[in-house]
């Protein structure tokens, strides 16, 4: 669920597919710079697509995706660039692929919470299948 923006600047990514480490797409991100990287989940519930990328939507729900919280470097950039990827155009803008929102992350190691934005599928999820694990991939040791 979109949470309100907090008064510090939120300067993360919550990522739970081609962005993640090892994936098509993480040189987005990682050409800015990354000063941290953490396994991580959110509340939600994660889609095939079938076109070789995941969607998700955030729930209350006890289900999980499980991905990366992402810290670049260089915020900016790395927010143009991933905006141009996940075909942002803007808040509430109806040619949006994927909304950009504020999600609540929980880390692997520590349990700790944070705050960090994430894309989220902005087109019907019905006609695609959900995956129960809420991985992407399978687990691995990174």
């Amino acid at each position: 669920m979109p949470i309100d923006s907090p008064v510090d600047p939120v300067r993360a990514f919550f990522v739970y597919g081609t962005l993640m480490r090892g994936e098509s797409n993480h040189v987005v991100a990682a050409r800015h710079g990354l000063a941290g990287v953490h396994h991580a989940s959110v509340r939600g519930e994660l889609f095939d697509t079938g076109a070789g990328y995941p969607a998700m939507r955030a729930t209350t729900g006890a289900g999980r995706v499980y991905g990366e919280l992402l810290i670049p470097m260089d915020f900016e950039s790395a927010l143009q660039a991933m905006d141009a990827l996940e075909g942002y155009e803007g808040e509430d803008d109806p040619g949006n692929l994927y909304d950009r929102q504020l999600i609540e992350v929980t880390r692997d190691d520590d349990g700790s919470t944070c705050l960090a934005w994430i894309y989220v599928y902005a087109q019907d999820l019905a006609p695609h299948t959900r995956i129960a694990s809420g991985r992407w991939r399978p687990a691995s040791g990174d």
